[in-house]
């Protein structure tokens, strides 16, 4: 997209988010985030409580829950 000059904006980035979190890469979502956070200057892209909530969902679905939580 960027060699195209096309500029991602909150859904693209809450989009590709929720394909990692359904490909069990949650770990690549997150540093996803990471990186639109940080594109969140003036002009930039912050994220928001759809964005959150995807990669809440992508988490919450590979990460297993403490053993307490289990038993």
């Amino acid at each position: 997209m960027a060699s195209a000059g096309i500029k991602p904006n909150v859904r693209t980035y809450t989009a590709l988010i929720t394909a990692l979190g359904n490909a069990s890469e949650w770990d690549r979502a997150l540093g996803l985030l990471r990186r639109m956070r940080a594109c969140s200057a003036p002009g930039g892209v912050e994220p928001n409580a759809y964005t959150y909530s995807a990669l809440i969902k992508a988490l919450g679905e590979q990460v297993p829950p403490p053993c307490k939580l289990c038993c």
